[in-house]
């Protein structure tokens, strides 16, 4: 039986098909090459990103806790003693009802933090401290024990450069930058 050239045709087209199913292994070498080649740009400043991410939730959550405070001094009509240290990079606050800048039975205990949330590599320190410990009063702003006003910032950084810097002004406004 005599093939048709329209079957010889049709086969050839069909082996062709066939030919160019799935990729060679240059090919893969060549997208393997070009991923490790955005891996290796990418993952520095992935790194980066993430330390500096560190030390900005760090500021950030003590920014947020302090003005937290604030506001619950302000609605309570009470002061709320912040305190903290920095050669353990803790702080804590409370309501102190009786107003003898000591924690009691009875006050309500706000919390106590670590300043670096678990990251060994973010430093908690001040270059202006505040006095130990401050209030905040009822009408917002920022005592120390002797009843004057005060004021002070805390900064934390890493090693790579990365800061945050959390400014409490006597007026109790609470400024925060990062950077």
């Amino acid at each position: 039986m005599r093939e048709k050239a329209s079957d010889r045709i049709g086969r050839r087209n069909c082996m062709l098909i066939l030919d160019e199913i799935g990729f060679a292994i240059v090919e893969m070498y060549v997208v393997m090459a070009v991923m490790a080649i955005i891996a290796s740009i990418s993952i520095p400043n992935i790194t980066r990103f993430i330390y500096r991410m560190r030390v900005n939730n760090a500021t950030n959550a003590l920014t947020s806790r302090l003005r937290l405070t604030r506001q619950r001094a302000i609605t309570t009509m009470s002061n709320y003693v912040f305190d903290y240290n920095i050669s353990q990079s803790s702080y804590w606050m409370f309501r102190d009802q009786n107003e003898n800048w000591n924690l009691d039975s009875g006050e309500e205990f706000f919390g106590a933090y670590d300043a670096c949330r678990g990251h060994l590599d973010i430093t908690f320190n001040s270059d202006n401290p505040l006095p130990h410990p401050v209030a905040f009063t009822p009408k917002g702003g920022v005592i120390g024990q002797n009843g004057s006003p005060v004021y002070g910032n805390f900064l934390f950084y890493n090693a790579r450069g990365d800061t945050g810097r959390i400014t409490i002004l006597p007026s109790g406004f609470i400024k925060s930058k990062q950077g």
